[in-house]
């Protein structure tokens, strides 16, 4: 299971500097509901940040998950 990530400062401006995805944009990028992100979400199947209250998703995050289950794959 994936954790929050870390915060660290390059992570930080990637965030300030708009390169993160809201809920509705990281679902259309890896192919899933919005819903079932949220599920992932919850269950920590997911890398995400948490912005006090928001959740955000960097796309390298989850090109890095993707290319992590595409693997592990038959």
């Amino acid at each position: 299971m994936s954790e929050p990530t870390e915060m660290t400062a390059p992570r930080w401006q990637m965030i300030c500097d708009g390169a993160s995805m809201h809920n509705d944009e990281a679902a259309a990028y890896i192919g899933c509901t919005a819903d079932t992100l949220r599920v992932w979400t919850s269950k920590r199947m997911i890398p995400f940040i948490k912005v006090n209250r928001l959740t955000r998703f960097l796309k390298a995050d989850l090109d890095q998950y993707l290319q992590a289950l595409s693997k592990n794959s038959p």
